[in-house]
This record gives C-alpha cells, structure tokens and sequence, in this order.
C-alpha cells in the first residue's frame, strides 16, 4: 500500500465510525421519543355498571 491509499483508507475508516456513532445516537434518540408517545391508555376493564354504583354511594 502507498501512503495515498493508506490515507484514503484511513478516511474511509474513520466516516465509517462516525456513520455508526452518529446512527447509534439517532436509533435511541427515536426509542426515546416512541416511548414518550407510548404512555399507556386507560384501560376499560373497570368501567362497568357495578362500579358505577359504588362510585354513586361512595359521593353520598
């Protein structure tokens, strides 16, 4: 190897890290954001007449 492929070999390398790194921190930049938008929803199990009326005795 001359000394121009070696420095250009040596420039590919280091992109290519870069790229890695830089990919890295936006795939868990993404998850972070997915999960702020993924809160969970309330669920409707509980939501039925039975309780309802506890509820209603419950203020009285």
């Amino acid at each position: 190897m001359t000394d121009k492929e070696f420095s250009e070999f040596g420039n590919l390398v280091v992109y290519t890290f870069f790229a890695l790194i830089a990919g890295i921190v936006l795939w868990r930049i993404s998850v972070a954001m997915q999960k702020r938008k993924a809160r969970p929803k309330p669920g409707k199990y509980f939501d039925n007449k039975y309780r309802e009326h506890w509820d209603d005795k419950r203020k009285l």
